[in-house]
C-alpha cells in the first residue's frame, strides 16, 4: 500500500511540472545553413541532432515522405532542398518525440507566422516557408519533450527554475530579466544581435539581409507603445581600447538610424550608447567568447 501511494504521488508531481522548452546541449555548435535558407532534409536532422534529438525508423512515417524515408533500420534523408508549410514541419518535429507548448506559442510567435493559438488550440501556417536561423530558433523554444519517468532527478531539476519573462531562459541564468514578449533573446536572455551578422567585418554599415530582422522590430514598439529602448554596441579586446570604443558607438548609431529612417521608430523612443570593450558578456580568452562579445545589445524601460 505504501509502494502504491508513493507512486501515486510521484506521478502526480511529474504531471504537475512546467513544459521545459527544449535547448542544444552545452557547448554544441548548431549547423544552422543561413538566413532565410532551404534545407535539405539532412540538413535540416543535423540540426535538430545537434539538439540532442534523433528520427527513428519507426518514426518516418509521420514525416512527409519528400523529408525521409526508412531504409532498413535506418533512416534515408533528402538531398534537395525543401521549405514546408509550418504543419508539415510539426509533423516532423513532433517525430522526434517533441510536443509543442501553446503557452509559448502565445508568448514568442506573435512576429512568426509559424502558428497561433485559437480558443486553446495550436493552429499551423499553411503556407511553405523558409526560416532564417533566429526564427528557427524561437520556433523549436515553444517545443518540449516530455517528462520521462527515467529521469525523474534530472528533470525536476530542470524544471525547477522559473522564466519570470517567458524568453526560455530561466531566471537562474538570465542576465537580461523583463525583455519584451516575443523578441529573439541569447542565451543569456538578452535581446542582442550578433555584429557578425549586422555588419561586415571592421564596418558599421548594416548589411542588406538583415534587414529583415531590424524590420520586424517594428512589431515590438508596436506592441509595447510606451517602450523606449538603449541601443548598445560592444566589442571584443582585439584592437585599441580607444578603436574599440568609436566601432561599438558607431555600429549602435547605424542600428538607430536604420530603425529611425527605414521602420519609422520615433527616435525619441531610443537612446545609444558604445562600450567598446569594457563591458563583456563573456571572458574574452577564446575567439569563440570574443565572437558573442562582439554585439549590438537592446535594453528595453517599459
Amino acid at each position: 500500500m505504501l509502494k502504491k501511494t508513493i507512486m501515486t504521488l510521484f506521478i502526480t508531481v511529474m504531471m504537475s511540472l512546467p513544459a521545459m522548452a527544449i535547448e542544444p546541449p552545452a557547448g554544441a555548435t548548431i549547423p544552422w545553413v543561413g538566413n532565410n535558407a532551404l534545407y535539405t532534409s539532412a540538413e535540416f536532422n543535423d540540426v535538430l541532432e545537434a539538439y540532442g534529438l534523433k528520427l527513428s525508423a519507426e518514426s518516418v512515417k509521420m514525416v512527409p515522405s519528400s523529408y525521409a524515408k526508412p531504409a532498413g533500420d535506418t533512416v534515408r534523408f533528402n538531398r534537395t532542398a525543401y521549405a514546408y508549410a509550418p504543419d508539415d514541419y510539426h509533423s516532423i518535429l513532433t517525430a522526434y518525440g517533441l510536443e509543442i507548448n501553446p503557452e509559448e506559442v502565445s508568448a514568442k510567435l506573435k512576429l512568426i507566422s509559424y502558428a497561433s493559438v485559437r480558443d486553446g488550440k495550436v493552429v499551423f501556417g499553411k503556407v511553405s516557408t523558409a526560416y532564417n536561423p533566429y526564427e528557427w530558433e524561437t520556433i523549436l523554444s515553444t517545443y518540449f519533450l516530455p517528462v520521462k519517468m527515467a529521469a525523474p532527478a534530472k528533470a525536476m531539476a530542470k524544471a525547477m527554475p522559473g522564466d519570470s519573462d517567458g524568453d526560455g531562459v530561466t531566471d537562474d541564468k538570465d542576465a537580461c530579466p523583463n525583455t519584451p514578449k516575443g523578441v529573439k533573446v541569447d542565451e543569456r536572455g538578452c535581446w542582442s544581435h550578433p555584429a557578425e551578422m549586422l555588419f561586415d567585418f571592421d564596418k558599421a554599415d548594416v548589411r542588406q539581409e538583415y534587414h529583415s530582422a531590424l524590420d520586424e522590430t517594428k512589431l515590438v514598439f508596436d506592441a509595447y507603445p510606451d517602450m523606449k529602448v538603449q541601443i548598445a554596441g560592444y566589442t571584443c579586446d582585439i584592437g585599441s581600447e580607444k578603436y574599440n570604443q568609436n566601432l561599438s558607438e558607431r555600429r549602435a548609431n547605424a542600428v538607430r538610424d536604420y530603425l529611425v529612417n527605414k521602420t519609422g521608430i520615433d527616435p525619441n523612443r531610443l537612446s545609444v550608447t558604445g562600450y567598446g570593450e569594457t563591458r563583456p558578456a563573456y571572458p574574452n580568452d577564446s575567439e569563440e567568447n570574443r565572437r558573442k562579445n562582439r554585439r549590438v545589445e537592446f535594453t528595453p524601460n517599459m
